[in-house]
């Protein structure tokens, strides 16, 4: 029966029966007691047979359950999957999972293309195409997926696993990305001499106090090698007994070589097999900190900017530039990796390859400064503050000092 009257309520849709209620202050709706009886059993009939819950389709829920990866909304992803995905995996693991895909891709967009759905009882498969649209990648297509549905009281649930991020991403499988950096290029003076470059070594000093002669004399030297305080040193040697073999110092292995007689002689360094330790090939900068805080430094990604790093093509663990023009000049000194994105098994064996993206050259930096003149001018600085140590130049009372050289025809600096 379909009663049209004013001001309706409400409007209950159960076909073949549509009744509509009103608030009864023009009309008083009135039904016999069969009727009323024939009604609720028509409805509960009904309500038995077709539930709820069946109104949203299967393809209904996959299209929502993409609509909210496509906007990162991973806790409403969430609650479109079936309650026994959930017990297997954990809210915050599920999240965990999709934020690294998000940071691995650097994931823009998620597109998709329903193509079918298979019914069969309580159960259904959606097969569609997806694209994951990556500003590290290329995008990814990835067409012919399957996505997995059960019938609940509450609708349509996704059967979901980890396959539903990429088929053959199973069990303990991780995405991975893998680049290859190139050489890192070096940094020259104005004159074309080396300020920073790869491949070249250093060494680490070791001594005891009992071998010097004098360790007023020790520190003096070590402190003219370094330009740094010699109370630097004597405090060192402070800190440690007589005969405890102790760290010195690490310089450039040029450095070394030409001061080796005078350390030998004054601070004992050399007698043992063991004071001299050449470390392995790695970068290193012309001058220790007459030019280091020019150049800066390289260091391991910081855990904060791993995820821009990645983003980039880099990988966990890769050495960038932490400060000055090492880090100023990153995208040019380090160029850009060569990286691909695969699946692989915690035995590194490779499952799938998703995709790759191509990587630039690494390229050199010519800075202003003139190295011969920067050297110059630490030294300088250092004499100063060394001859004044009991007056101006002592700690506490000047912390430091600054100069800097500039080229008056050009306003170029030679020399900071």
């Amino acid at each position: 029966a379909f009663y049209t009257l004013p001001r309706p309520v409400w409007t209950l849709p159960c076909p073949p029966i549509i009744v509509t209620v009103f608030d009864g202050r023009q009309e008083r709706l009135r039904m016999s007691i069969k009727a009323r009886l024939y009604f609720l059993v028509v409805l509960l009939a009904m309500l038995i047979a077709t539930p709820l819950h069946a109104q949203t389709s299967p393809q209904d829920v996959v299209a929502a359950f993409l609509d909210a990866w496509n906007q990162a909304d991973y806790e409403r992803m969430y609650t479109l999957i079936h309650e026994e995905s959930r017990e297997a995996m954990p809210q915050q693991a599920f999240i965990n999972r999709y934020q690294q895909v998000q940071n691995v891709l650097a994931l823009t967009g998620v597109e998709y293309a329903i193509q079918r759905t298979q019914l069969q009882g309580e159960s259904a498969a959606v097969y569609y195409d997806v694209t994951l649209v990556s500003s590290r990648f290329d995008s990814i297509n990835d067409p012919g997926r399957i996505m997995r549905l059960l019938n609940t009281p509450n609708g349509w649930r996704v059967a979901w696993s980890t396959m539903d991020i990429f088929d053959a991403l199973a069990g303990s499988a991780q995405l991975r990305p893998q680049s290859q950096q190139s050489r890192r290029g070096n940094i020259y003076d104005r004159n074309g001499q080396i300020l920073a470059a790869d491949g070249q070594t250093t060494v680490a000093l070791f001594t005891a106090r009992q071998r010097m002669p004098d360790e007023s004399q020790c520190a003096g030297l070590l402190a003219n090698i370094t330009r740094q305080p010699a109370l630097r040193f004597e405090r060192r040697m402070a800190d440690n007994l007589p005969e405890t073999l102790f760290f010195l110092v690490e310089i450039e292995t040029a450095v070394y070589e030409a001061n080796r007689e005078r350390l030998l002689n004054v601070c004992g360094v050399g007698q043992g097999n063991t004071d001299v330790a050449t470390s392995r090939p790695h970068r290193t900068y012309f001058g220790g900190n007459a030019v280091a805080h020019v150049t800066g430094y390289i260091g391991p990604i910081p855990a904060e900017s791993e995820g821009d790093y990645i983003a980039r093509g880099y990988s966990s663990g890769d050495l960038v530039g932490l400060a000055g023009v090492e880090r100023a000049y990153e995208e040019i000194l380090a160029g850009r990796p060569e990286s691909v994105l695969r699946i692989v098994e915690p035995g590194n064996t490779v499952l799938r390859e998703l995709a790759g993206a191509p990587g630039t050259d690494a390229a050199p930096v010519v800075l202003t400064i003139d190295r011969d003149l920067q050297l110059i001018v630490a030294q300088a600085m250092y004499d100063a503050y060394a001859y004044a140590a009991g007056n101006w130049g002592a700690p506490g009372v000047s912390s430091g000092g600054a100069a800097v050289v500039l080229d008056v025809n050009s306003g170029a600096i030679r020399a900071l």
